[in-house]
């Protein structure tokens, strides 16, 4: 959903979006296997939704290894959900097509 740009603690890190979400972005996007709705909006120029779930991860494992004392950390997957773009390392590693490389992908990164 948009606005397509990263937020933490209810704050644009990074670039504020300037460039747009249109028909011609949504075209070009490599869906592997189903289509997600065109969500039109504000999106940072770059951004690409194939780096969704690496970033999510990495900040996630930074989070846990600076943590001293106790600690919660309420991660939320995006996947396996629309759309189905497994990074191409997972391609056909799963024998199940795109949705089963996304979740093998999901299942990597637990």
């Amino acid at each position: 959903f948009p606005p397509y740009c990263w937020f933490e603690n209810e704050t644009v890190v990074g670039n504020h979006p300037t460039g747009y979400f249109g028909r011609a972005a949504y075209d070009r996007l490599r869906q592997k296997e189903g289509k997600i709705f065109h969500r039109p909006g504000p999106m940072v120029r770059g951004w690409d939704f194939y780096d969704v779930l690496p970033t999510l991860i990495e900040k996630g494992v930074r989070y846990i290894q600076v943590q001293h004392s106790p600690w919660f950390l309420m991660f939320s997957f995006p996947s396996p959900h629309l759309p189905i773009i497994p990074q191409n390392r997972f391609d056909r590693t799963s024998g199940a097509g795109p949705y089963g490389d996304a979740v093998v992908e999901l299942d990597d990164a637990v």
